[in-house]
Parts: C-alpha cells; sequence; structure tokens
C-alpha cells in the first residue's frame, strides 16, 4: 500500500532538515568554544566542558587556594521563554556564615518602605536608590559595601550591556554575581569579570579565599 503524499513530502523534509540543523548547531558550538578558549586564556582560567556531543555546553573555571574552583555560568530558566544569565560563583568559608543579598530596586519596594520593610542604608545616594540590600549582619554588610571599590563595581556592573539587573549573594557557603542576559561579547565578559572578581576579592577577611587568577599574580 503506497504512503500519502503528505507524509511522504513531511518525511522528506524532515530527512532534509535533520543535517542541517545538526550542522548549525554544530558550528554554533564551536564557535562558542573558541570564544571561551580565548577568555579562559587572557583570564588565566579553564574551559570545562559537559553535555553531549551536539549540543555542547562549557563554563569557565578558575582556581581556588585551599577551595574549590571558582566558575563563570551561562545560566537558562529553560522552557519557551527562558531568561538567561551569566553566573560568577565562588565558595566562602563554610564556618563563618553569614548572608547578603543586594539586587535591583523594584516598584514594589517602595509600596514595602512605605509598610516599613526596611532595608540596609548605606548612606551613598547612588547605590541605595539603587539596589535593595538585606542581611543578617548588618555591621558585616557595611563594613563591606561601604567600601568605594564595591559601589564602583556595583554601578558599573549595573550598567552593564543596557540592563539594570545585577545580583549579589552570599549564603550558605557560596558567593554569586549575577548578570541578566548571556554575555556573549569579550568586552563585556571581561567587564563582568573584573567587576565580579573585585567583589569577590573585597569581602571581609575571613569571608573569602585566594581566587589564582592572572589578575591576582
Amino acid at each position: 500500500m503506497e504512503m500519502p503524499v503528505m507524509i511522504v513530502l513531511q518525511l522528506g523534509l524532515f530527512l532534509v532538515l535533520v543535517p542541517v540543523v545538526v550542522i548549525a548547531a554544530r558550528k554554533a558550538a564551536a564557535k562558542r568554544r573558541a570564544y571561551l578558549d580565548r577568555m579562559a586564556a587572557e583570564l588565566g582560567g579553564r574551559v570545562v566542558p559537559h553535555g553531549g556531543l551536539l549540543f555542547e555546553r562549557c563554563h569557565l573555571a578558575f582556581d581556588m587556594a585551599d577551595a574549590a574552583p571558582a566558575v563563570i555560568e551561562f545560566y537558562s530558566t529553560g522552557g519557551k521563554h527562558p531568561t538567561l544569565y551569566t553566573d560568577f560563583k565562588a565558595p566562602v568559608p563554610a564556618q563563618r556564615p553569614w548572608r547578603l543579598t543586594v539586587r535591583p530596586q523594584h516598584a514594589l519596594d517602595a509600596v514595602g518602605a512605605f509598610l516599613g520593610l526596611q532595608d540596609i542604608r548605606l548612606g551613598a545616594p547612588a547605590v541605595d536608590d539603587a539596589f535593595v540590600i538585606k542581611s543578617d549582619n548588618e555591621l558585616l554588610a557595611m563594613t563591606y559595601l561601604c567600601q568605594p571599590e564595591v559601589q564602583h563595581a556595583l554601578m558599573e556592573l549595573r550598567a552593564l550591556v543596557g540592563n539594570d539587573a545585577i545580583e549579589l549573594r552570599v549564603d550558605h557557603g557560596s558567593f554569586l554575581a549575577r548578570k541578566l542576559t548571556h554575555l556573549e561579547d569579550e568586552a563585556a565578559l571581561r567587564r563582568f569579570f573584573a567587576g565580579a572578581t573585585l567583589l569577590y576579592r573585597r569581602l571581609p577577611a575571613g569571608q573569602r579565599f585566594e581566587l589564582m587568577t592572572r589578575a591576582s599574580k
């Protein structure tokens, strides 16, 4: 019994499109890997691949003294309309835990302030107006965030690539600096790395490890 013409046409189209998709995916993966190889060589890190050969994903790793490596990861929430992030993650000593969150101000935060929900204020209007700051150790948070270099780095990362979405977290033995979108431009990734590593290196004494990158040598 002969197959209907429509099914034959659909099968033929499928057999044509699959190689095209595979080739395009391989080219995109190769281009991304070359980009990360260049950045790893420049920044003093290494590329760590994971996933399958066709849809290989990679992150950048940077050695730490006496701790697991710090990493730059390109994260996606998945789904039909994913949200993309570029993350810098590094360990902090777990024996001296504290919690800190720095995130952009939202419209609802004004409502919260009106209702008496107060965040930490640094006395630096540009930073106070741009971010919501929460911590379980206000003195330690103030000591850290009142450093001019830290405030400058936060504002630089906020302005990076045309969106103000930068988040900073210290919690459960880890440090996170997160920027909305995948940073696939070398200049942007270089600036993100410089800002994120400065924020990490300016953590209070005893709250960080030594980051072994070219910037530290």
